[in-house]
């Protein structure tokens, strides 16, 4: 009983090192399969048992933003405000201007190509017309933000053309849109043609290549007062702003 005792032990030990072996080295032909059966009771050494950290996990995706917004003009001669859409005609000295109002805290960012082609940051801004402007990122839930201020708007020029406004939101910063547009600021700034339009052409090709989002009406109405005059149109919302989505809107300068 003995003998056979230590017999069986040589046999599994050795079965043991070739599974061993194959394990470590391969040292089978790795074109052939391979079957190998296990005494009962065996274990897989621990360093060949998956570890779980290993394991990769889907990336979590998360839902669109959604903001409640409007896009407002008022034509010269007019004591109300319309909805700006893309089939809106404008003449020089016409009013606009933007109201948003966002869902959860993000990041927003608003730019528009005049008629002249030129790239400009409607938010976040600075300043506008000496009026130092409270509208920086990120953006908090619930707070009504009116572009360029609520008491303010934007007015045409002379130069007539194709007036192009792009809204974006993330909820982490575009690092890439913001040295973009960094680039272009710089360009303007040193009054270099040649380099401003290959800035303007790179930022502009960014936002183009962007998933495209739509505006829907909403069933609410909003209302404020500018320059003492009270004001309230039907409110508007983004749908479905992706990551990297932009919403565009041009409309007829003439």
């Amino acid at each position: 009983m003995l003998n056979n005792a230590i017999i069986t032990g040589i046999i599994v030990g050795t079965i043991t090192g070739i599974i061993m072996l194959v394990l470590e080295y391969g040292i089978f032909d790795n074109d052939k399969t391979t079957v190998i059966v296990l005494s009962e009771g065996f274990e897989i050494p621990q360093k060949f048992q998956s570890d779980e950290k290993d394991i990769v996990e889907p990336p979590v995706t998360l839902p669109p933003l959604d903001f409640k917004i409007n896009y407002l003009y008022r034509p010269v001669g007019y004591d109300h405000f319309k909805l700006l859409k893309t089939d809106s005609v404008l003449k020089s000295h016409d009013h606009y201007k933007i109201i948003f109002t966002p869902v959860e805290e993000s990041y927003v960012y608003i730019f528009q190509m005049d008629s002249a082609g030129k790239i400009y940051q409607l938010f976040p801004m600075k300043s506008f017309k000496n009026m130092v402007l409270n509208n920086t990122n990120p953006v908090q839930v619930n707070i009504t933000h009116y572009i360029p201020g609520k008491d303010k708007s934007f007015a045409l020029d002379e130069r007539t053309g194709t007036e192009t406004i792009y809204f974006l939101a993330t909820r982490q910063p575009d690092i890439e849109l913001e040295q973009q547009y960094q680039q272009v600021q710089m360009a303007q700034y040193k009054k270099e043609a040649i380099p401003l339009k290959l800035a303007e052409a790179d930022f502009i090709k960014t936002l183009h290549q962007r998933k495209p989002t739509e505006i829907t009406d909403d069933t609410q109405m909003i209302n404020w007062t500018e320059q003492g005059q009270s004001f309230m149109v039907v409110q508007q919302q983004l749908v479905d702003l992706c990551q990297n989505c932009v919403q565009t809107l041009s409309f007829k300068h003439q």
